[in-house]
């Protein structure tokens, strides 16, 4: 059966993978017991169950991030998201746990569950606490329930962190510009987060500075001062001043998309 489900992955056929992986694996087989470890010599002895399970573990986790981002790109949010509950039961506390739980936060937000998107951060922070991902989600929610305060908060560590390699700022965009029509109360938070999304990342710095220019005196006039404070901030950093590591992936829609006008 394992090399049927080795057989499956070969040929590209992840879902049925798993199923059979899935269903041979037993998780007590990659836990160490007590007299398998001597801490004295510093030394571990294994069995041919551990070594056999230590490898299916890897695979299976594999191949629920795989399928369940495959779900994801298929819109069916409800499936990917069922996928990656399932993985965080069985493998708790494993090395993919914290962006399942991202990923988690972000399939529940989509299906409505805003409840359970929150929760799910939390529980990632609880891993990295100082991950990008975290702030990005704070700020979101705080955007959502017209914080302003919350929201700088969120994005005055994602300015001290910067926009790290893992974070696709198209992606983000098209996050922002696909929900904007359903928030109509909060379009100046969306300025703001938008725009420095386009100047921190380096995908259109030029953009980012026009939209945080003319929104900076709306902001200070808002009473959000925190925001406005930011906004002086990144407009300050200047093109040299933004993290290279982010590496943005560039789109032509994106660095040719003709600024609207301002709003009143």
């Amino acid at each position: 059966m394992v090399y049927c489900g080795i057989y499956l992955i070969y040929l590209g056929k992840f879902e049925p993978a798993l199923s059979v992986l899935e269903s041979i694996f037993k998780i007590e087989n990659a836990k160490l017991k007590a007299h398998q470890l001597d801490i004295v010599a510093q030394t571990v002895s294994l069995k041919p169950d551990n070594l056999i399970a230590g490898r299916l573990a890897t695979l299976i986790l594999d191949l629920f991030s795989r399928v369940s981002t495959d779900k994801f790109n298929q819109t069916n949010y409800e499936q990917a998201l069922e996928l990656l509950i399932r993985c965080e039961k069985q493998f708790v506390n494993s090395g993919n746990s914290f962006g399942n739980l991202i990923q988690m936060a972000r399939l529940s937000f989509e299906l409505g569950m805003v409840a359970d998107a929150k929760r799910y951060t939390d529980q990632a922070k609880l891993i990295q606490p100082n991950h990008i991902y975290v702030f990005l989600n704070q700020g979101w929610f705080a955007l959502l329930q017209n914080d302003h305060y919350t929201l700088a908060r969120a994005y005055s560590r994602i300015f001290e962190t910067g926009f790290t390699i893992e974070v696709n700022a198209v992606e983000l965009l098209e996050f922002f510009s696909r929900h904007r029509p359903q928030y109509s109360n909060v379009q100046l938070l969306f300025d703001f987060v938008e725009g420095f999304t386009y100047k921190l990342s380096a995908i259109n710095v030029e953009m980012g500075n026009e939209i945080l220019r003319d929104l900076a005196p709306q902001l200070k006039t808002g009473q959000m001062i925190e925001l406005f404070l930011l906004a002086n901030r990144a407009l300050n950093l200047g093109e040299r001043g933004v993290d290279k590591r982010a590496n943005p992936k560039k789109s032509s829609n994106f660095n040719r998309k003709k600024r609207k006008k301002k709003r009143k």
